[in-house]
């Protein structure tokens, strides 16, 4: 039994259960990009196109829809139930960036041109840049909320597992998936640009005295501050740094 592929779906629906479950928990969207848990949903769909015309087993149709109703679920969550709480003005990156070359490329790059490996193609690719927007949304915003925090690491850990799914299908099964590697790979490559930079970021806000707090605000600080200064507007992007302490 290949058990790093049956570990990394296990992660992978663990990422998607507790960003639903998380969300529904705090009553709040706030850091969550709608556009990749929109992107997400699309994905879903497009793979799981062949459950109107093939049945493989109960176990596979099952995992199917219940991914199609987390994905589709959350994107409720965001739109109706917790619409107050949803971060739209950072939420700015344009999906049809990734949608339109995905598309094209599952056209061009395929194994056959049956509708239904297109679909199934197309999902491929699209799944490698879905996190993009809300990758952007982090380092635009310069804080990893607390609600998708557990999404990104299991989600990270789902991929890096099926890498090595990969490898050992190639060396115990002889298979060779040319497509998912590559956009796998593609995508790793994206998460670990992404958690270097945000390391990098936090050992600059370290170095010059800079924290962030749960609620998306920035304390800026010196050892010897003498006085803590707190605004109620929370809205503020940054302030100057004086040498006190400033929380917004």
């Amino acid at each position: 039994m290949n058990y790093f592929y049956v570990t990394g779906n296990a992660f992978r629906f663990f990422s998607l259960l507790m960003l639903f479950l998380k969300m529904w928990e705090t009553k709040s969207a706030a850091g969550v990009s709608a556009s990749s848990v929109i992107l997400f949903a699309i994905v879903f769909t497009t793979r799981y196109a062949d459950l109107l015309v093939a049945f493989y087993s109960y176990y596979n149709t099952i995992m199917k829809m219940v991914y199609l109703l987390l994905s589709y679920s959350t994107v409720y969550l965001i739109f109706f139930e917790l619409h107050s709480t949803y971060d739209h003005g950072k939420d700015l990156f344009r999906t049809e960036l990734l949608i339109i070359p995905s598309f094209f490329l599952a056209l061009t790059l395929n194994y056959n041109f049956e509708v239904i490996e297109i679909c199934w193609t197309f999902s491929i690719y699209l799944e490698t840049v879905a996190l993009v927007p809300q990758l952007y949304m982090v380092l635009k915003s310069g804080f990893l909320h607390s609600t998708i925090r557990p999404f990104l690491y299991c989600f990270t850990t789902y991929r890096t597992l099926y890498l090595f799914s990969w490898i050992y299908r190639y060396f115990i099964e002889s298979r060779f998936e040319l497509i998912s590697i590559i956009s796998g790979c593609a995508q790793m490559l994206l998460l670990a640009s992404f958690f270097n930079r945000k390391l990098r970021t936090t050992e600059t806000s370290s170095k010059f005295g800079q924290d962030t707090v749960d609620a998306g605000r920035t304390i800026y600080f010196t050892p010897t501050a003498g006085k803590i200064c707190t605004t109620k507007n929370l809205k503020h992007d940054h302030t100057q740094f004086t040498g006190d302490v400033y929380l917004f």
